[in-house]
């Protein structure tokens, strides 16, 4: 496989980040208060078409998904509840285009945010030329969804925790200023239609692993207290 190729499918299915990954400090404690009192929209109403932009191609299905819950977690750099703030249009790495979302982050419910990071932005391969982004990423904005999600980040200076043989030891495509999620089927939890948690940007199929078992909880709320230290 060619290395522009190689760095298509790792960014598609949210493995890319072998870039030197520089010491990380710790950041202080993040505010334990309440999330907010609003409570999630359900995403049936709530960024339905946004939530579709960002689901996986074929090549996700590759990855390996977390086994469960505490797994996805342990492989986060962060794991956020946030509030989705703006989608702008990334950069183009081979014939992929990107899309990078802003976040609000109102609580840290694991790990840390990346230290001297200002903005907490997430990477998404969207779209393939010659398709153009524009109008795919003006729809998204137009779509941003409403309340608070819980977004399992991982840094894309941080090494993979496995690598196949032979593989580069650092994707030369890391952007060091950004963030991937763990995997499409955990990634970004929210309150289903009928007010069961629902991983957003699930691949098709019967759930398993760690999206089983996110989805399970009746609400989101229960989640977040649940696993809150």
């Amino acid at each position: 496989m060619k290395p522009a190729a190689l760095s298509v499918v790792l960014l598609l299915t949210g493995t890319a980040g072998c870039a030197a990954a520089q010491p990380a400090v710790p950041l202080p404690a993040q505010s334990r208060a309440a999330v907010s009192s609003a409570t999630p929209a359900p995403v049936s109403t709530a960024g339905e078409a946004f939530y579709r932009a960002l689901r996986p191609g074929p090549a996700a299905m590759l990855t390996r998904q977390p086994k469960s819950l505490a797994a996805a977690f342990a492989e986060s750099t962060a794991v956020v509840v946030a509030e989705v703030t703006a989608v702008t249009e990334g950069r183009l790495i081979g014939d992929m285009q990107t899309a990078v979302v802003d976040l609000d982050v109102i609580r840290v419910l694991h790990g840390d945010l990346q230290p001297g990071l200002p903005d907490t932005r997430v990477e998404f391969g969207v779209s393939f030329l010659p398709e153009p982004i524009a109008p795919l990423v003006g729809r998204m904005h137009a779509d941003v969804p409403r309340g608070p999600a819980v977004w399992l980040l991982k840094w894309q200076g941080r090494p993979a925790p496995d690598r196949k043989p032979g593989a580069p030891r650092r994707d030369p495509t890391a952007d060091l200023g950004l963030y991937n999620i763990v995997h499409y089927n955990c990634a970004i939890l929210v309150d289903g239609p009928d007010r069961h948690v629902v991983s957003a940007i699930a691949q098709d199929g019967d759930p398993f692993g760690a999206q089983a078992e996110a989805e399970s909880y009746p609400d989101l709320d229960t989640l977040i207290r649940q696993r809150t230290p």
